[in-house]
């Protein structure tokens, strides 16, 4: 009797056609949960900042919203019982504005490995705020998911919910470089899976701050927003709202007998827009929008 050995190997060539199938169905995975990539708006768009081609680039808009008609809306939704500030209103207001204007609710994908890149629309207007005091580091950004069906005092309770839930969060499941990459398949894809600590997307389309120190400042912050970095990373919000703080300006809207203007406090608010196929006509439309509805607000 002869004993012979046996070990088990794997030609190239199958090895090879494996990994193509194993690249190509993950394309047609990711290309079935992405949809269609969007489009420029226009033939021409507008190049910023050395861009180029590449869309707008970083557009940014400053507005004021009157003081006097957010804090009624305040004071009249405490008195029914609902505890909300002015960061639920600005969140309610950018939701509902990008429900209107989808072409802003969309992020920018990039998976090189399986050749997918390009601006795709989200499938839910979802927004992130802080939650908790922005002092000494011990805010949580939270994201409020379908926030454009929300009212103002469910946006304050979502908020709430998920600060609570956020500050009591369990310890990843899986180790670093396994996380890591799981991290970014699932924020790329916006495909949550709790039994292993992932959320889908880390942000939604916008992202709303305040600034409350900010009072009687002529300093108006913005953030910067980029694309994801060279290889597979994760991606950032559209829209970023910072609401500053309370100044005085002049309104033309009043005026005294004597035909001097009125000084009126007001809101100021910086919104940075950062959409991949958008023109700087459309930007200034969305942030009109969101003046309108956090000025009028209700609901």
């Amino acid at each position: 009797w002869h004993s012979a050995s046996y070990s088990p190997t794997l030609h190239p060539a199958r090895g090879f056609l494996f990994l193509l199938g194993l690249i190509l169905g993950l394309r047609m995975f990711a290309l079935r949960r992405l949809g269609s990539a969007a489009a420029y708006e226009d033939a021409s768009p507008v190049g910023i900042a050395g861009m180029g081609n590449g869309g707008t680039g970083n557009v940014t808009c400053e507005f004021t919203v009157e003081l006097q008609k957010v804090l009624a809306y305040i004071s009249a939704s405490r008195s029914r019982g609902a505890s909300v500030a002015v960061t639920h209103i600005a969140v309610a207001a950018v939701a509902r504005a990008l429900s209107e204007h989808r072409i802003f609710n969309g992020r920018y994908v990039r998976m090189p490995l399986i050749g997918v890149e390009g601006y795709y629309p989200n499938a839910t207007v979802d927004v992130s705020t802080a939650a908790g005091s922005m002092k000494n580091g011990g805010a949580n950004i939270v994201k409020v998911r379908a926030a454009d069906k929300m009212s103002v005092a469910e946006v304050a309770g979502a908020v709430r919910a998920a600060g609570d839930g956020a500050a009591a969060s369990s310890k990843p499941v899986l180790p670093w470089l396994l996380r890591r990459p799981m991290e970014i398949m699932s924020d790329q894809l916006d495909l949550p899976v709790p039994g292993l600590g992932l959320e889908g997307r880390r942000f939604g389309g916008a992202l709303v701050v305040t600034s409350p120190d900010s009072n009687d400042s002529e300093v108006s912050i913005s953030a910067d927003l980029h694309r994801p970095k060279p290889g597979m990373s994760t991606s950032g919000p559209s829209v970023i709202l910072v609401v500053g703080g309370v100044r005085v300006r002049p309104s033309l809207a009043g005026k005294e007998r004597g035909g001097k203007a009125v000084a009126r406090p007001v809101l100021g608010v910086t919104m940075t827009v950062g959409c991949e196929v958008a023109n700087v006509a459309s930007v200034r439309v969305l942030a009109e929008r969101v003046q309108r509805i956090m000025r009028d607000m209700e609901g």
